[in-house]
């Protein structure tokens, strides 16, 4: 149960320090919304990315990477 709750902190705190930067990107950017911004990123080169997007995904990997481990316990 531990592990759970970090993770979703760890989420939480992600998505709060990258809030401003993802709702004027969907804003100003000219994506549709959040979810459709997102999962153009998820298959975007990281070459084309700007390097705050190449942070937030790494981070997001990284939990994905903590929650399949959860889930193999």
């Amino acid at each position: 149960m531990r592990m759970e709750m970090y993770l979703h902190e760890q989420g939480l705190d992600i998505f709060s320090f990258y809030l401003e930067k993802l709702k004027d990107e969907v804003n100003y950017g000219g994506h549709v919304d959040l979810s459709a911004y997102l999962f153009l990123l998820e298959r975007m080169d990281e070459e084309n990315m700007k390097d705050w997007e190449r942070r937030m995904m790494s981070e997001i990997k990284e939990l994905r990477i903590i929650q399949e481990d959860i889930l193999a316990l």
